[in-house]
């Protein structure tokens, strides 16, 4: 079978959306991650605070654009896109030596959650209604919910 003839498995992409929520939401390092900043990246507390505001501003700015990149080109392509821009920021910031470069690893790494924020909803949605499942929504959407807070 070619790729294009295999048929949708909804199930399937389910969990593996849930999958994919969970891995890259689960980050047990938040809970040092200011005082790691502080003590081991040697910032200031207002250093942190401007990284912070960068991260949250771009991801703000970047969600119409991401969201319409995925309308246009696809879902799969948005996930892809932010994965592997959010993985250059991760890349970034773990080698960077100097305020400038952490910066510009919290931009990228925001704009690639950008891409996933949001886009995953409205995959679980059109997922569900390939198949007519759309009142289905809420309840996989809470589940997915909980597992990406649970994971957080």
């Amino acid at each position: 079978m070619t790729a294009a003839a295999r048929p949708f498995q909804i199930d399937r992409n389910l969990r593996l959306l849930y999958a994919l929520g969970v891995f890259t939401m689960a980050q047990p390092g938040l809970l040092v991650w200011v005082a790691y900043l502080l003590s081991f990246r040697h910032l200031t507390l207002t250093q942190v605070g401007i990284m912070e505001a960068f991260f949250w501003g771009v991801k703000l700015v970047i969600e119409v654009p991401s969201g319409a990149i995925a309308d246009r080109f696809g879902r799969r392509a948005a996930f892809w896109l932010g994965l592997t821009i959010e993985a250059a920021g991760v890349a970034t910031f773990a080698f960077a030596s100097n305020f400038s470069l952490l910066l510009l690893s919290y931009v990228l790494w925001s704009g690639g959650f950008s891409f996933r924020s949001g886009n995953d909803h409205a995959y679980l949605y059109d997922a569900l209604a390939t198949e007519g499942r759309e009142a289905e929504f809420s309840s996989r959407a809470g589940v997915y919910g909980a597992l990406t807070t649970g994971a957080f």
